[in-house]
């Protein structure tokens, strides 16, 4: 779709709204700066993050059940041979122990301590049964606050790098209009709408739809719109025709997206 004077497009109220709120300082943005909730002394000598998934590991599980570590590892390997289809979480690795000898060790996630606490007995274990869960369940709730977290970054980051293309198609305005263009101002919604519909294909924004995606979804968009960026700085400054970096941004999007994809927001994981 080629811009011409006689061919006006017509804005979106939903697409329009979020090229101005590109331009609203982040201090007055509806941003609340997120404080990262960290972990006490008391939950990490219990619990610890694998990654993204709260465990705990058999020397803790010995230590405070007052058992034999061998015996727990017997409890966890019986365990281990009895569930066929796999579904608790035991991983293997080693340490070395204060001689210098390499000890098995296993890693263990929530489900798999619930299952193998419960054959614990003596008079403390469901005292102790009740605080690991309890510390499992304050971790997972530390981990949905540092996702969160990151989102807001992510969001903010994201807002500036859609201020730079703002910015860069405001250079196409101000081209268009020095040549007499009337619709020049329908750059802003058309471009939004070229990236939303190539990367998402999406023929129709939804409402605050920038809000709707997780953080990797998130840093996938504010990447394009930053190239998308840095072509029309490139495009503008070497012609004179306002009409051309349209076409040839549109051309170069779609060349990227054959790269990269399509973005499948079915799969979308706010993460």
């Amino acid at each position: 779709m080629i811009l011409t004077k006689e061919k006006p497009l017509v804005a979106g109220k939903q697409t329009e709204g979020q090229l101005n709120e590109a331009h609203t300082p982040i201090h007055k943005q509806n941003i609340i700066p997120a404080v990262e909730m960290k972990p006490n002394n008391t939950l990490t000598k219990l619990i610890s993050f694998n990654g993204n998934t709260p465990i705990t590991n058999s020397l803790i599980l010995a230590e405070k059940f007052s058992k034999r570590h061998d015996n727990v590892i017997n409890k966890i390997e019986n365990l281990m041979n009895a569930d066929k289809k796999g579904r608790l979480n035991f991983k293997e690795t080693s340490r070395t122990d204060s001689w210098n000898r390499l000890q098995k060790v296993y890693l263990i996630d929530k489900k798999s301590f619930i299952i193998l606490a419960m054959r614990f007995s003596g008079d403390e274990a469901l005292d102790w049964q009740i605080k690991f869960v309890e510390a499992f369940e304050k971790m997972e709730r530390i981990l949905l606050h540092r996702q969160n977290v990151s989102w807001q970054r992510a969001r903010i980051d994201g807002k500036q790098k859609r201020i730079e293309l703002t910015d860069a198609i405001k250079k196409l305005v101000v081209l268009a209009k020095k040549h007499g263009s009337r619709n020049a101002s329908r750059y802003y919604i058309a471009i939004t709408r070229m990236i939303y519909k190539q990367v998402f294909d999406l023929k129709k924004v939804p409402h605050q739809f920038r809000d709707s995606l997780g953080k990797n979804k998130l840093s996938q968009l504010q990447l394009v719109e930053w190239k998308v960026a840095e072509w029309l700085d490139e495009s503008i400054d070497k012609c004179l025709d306002y009409h051309k970096p349209y076409p040839e941004i549109k051309s170069k999007l779609k060349n990227l997206v054959t790269v990269i994809g399509v973005i499948n927001l079915n799969r979308q994981i706010a993460a």
